[in-house]
């Protein structure tokens, strides 16, 4: 038969918390950390927002000429004396198309990796800074060792 002291249900928790401490934290060091993690997270998230606006124009005026350019190859092709003009014309304008194609997706892949790194430096700054406030936290609080 098992005796009291061999049971695990009757351990004093008391006895052996009772000496537990949690350590202490500066609190204001905290909430101002938390205060500019939310200044990071807004600065990050307008990057964003103007960056997808920057993205959207450039879209936009990109297909405001690719449509200017197609009326200017529609009127050239067609003002063509020949079929051999046609295709001669035709296959300049095909191959000046896919290079501007190939500008374009340049630029446009551009503006993208900028606005990534440009919505990605406030957040990692601010988690540098936050590493560094993390020690911090627990340094002021300390009692003065002697």
């Amino acid at each position: 038969m098992a005796t009291p002291r061999d049971t695990m249900f009757d351990l004093d928790a008391t006895k052996f918390l009772g000496t537990f401490e949690l350590p202490k934290m500066d609190v204001d060091v905290m909430v101002e950390g938390q205060r500019k993690n939310m200044d990071a997270l807004s600065a990050a998230q307008k990057s964003c927002v103007e960056g997808a606006q920057k993205l959207f124009k450039y879209q936009v005026d990109t297909i405001q000429k690719i449509t200017d350019e197609f009326n200017a190859s529609f009127k050239e092709i067609t003002s063509a004396k020949t079929p051999q003009e046609s295709v001669v014309k035709q296959t300049e304008l095909m191959q000046k198309a896919f290079e501007q194609a190939l500008g374009r997706t340049r630029e446009m892949t551009e503006l993208v990796v900028k606005s990534n790194t440009d919505a990605r430096a406030p957040l990692n700054k601010r988690f540098t800074e936050g590493l560094d406030e993390f020690g911090q936290m627990f340094k002021k609080a300390a009692p003065p060792t002697a």
